[in-house]
């Protein structure tokens, strides 16, 4: 008798391809996501362009106060930390939630420009829950010709 594994897991299979999802992720050469973000949690969306002077992010994270979004960049990696709190009202404390989409808790974000960026000159704003990042590409070094005498 062969292998009479008729039936398989779903959940097996699940995991499989979340794990292999989370592979293509990470070799993603741009942003990197914890895995445990995306999967459970607070999950902004992110838009990224770029022209020759400059790369321009836009990050939606509605309900999230301005003092609690930190910005930071390291060896040409930015990352972008935030964190929506869940609100809480004295007068709730009876009321029952019946339904809810809405995700609270901390979110990273990690992107590694593949060029060298100019920390001096990042620009940040938020407005309307969009957090909008303008970060200049860094000119050539100084260059000049030398003459031989």
């Amino acid at each position: 008798m062969g292998n009479l594994n008729l039936w398989r897991n779903p959940w097996r299979e699940m995991t499989t391809l979340d794990r292999a999802m989370d592979r293509m992720l990470e070799d993603w050469p741009f942003a990197k996501l914890p895995a445990e973000t995306a999967k459970y949690g607070f999950n902004p969306s992110c838009e990224v362009k770029e022209d020759k002077s400059a790369f321009y992010l836009k990050v939606d994270i509605p309900g999230v106060p301005k003092e609690n979004i930190k910005v930071d960049l390291h060896d040409n990696r930015l990352t972008i930390s935030a964190e929506r709190t869940e609100e809480k009202k004295m007068d709730e404390k009876d009321a029952k939630t019946h339904f809810s989409e809405v995700f609270y808790g901390t979110y990273t974000r990690t992107m590694t420009f593949p060029t060298a960026v100019d920390a001096e000159r990042i620009e940040a704003k938020y407005d309307s829950g969009v957090l909008t990042l303008s970060v200049p590409k860094k000119t050539a070094a100084n260059t000049r010709q030398i003459s031989v005498k």
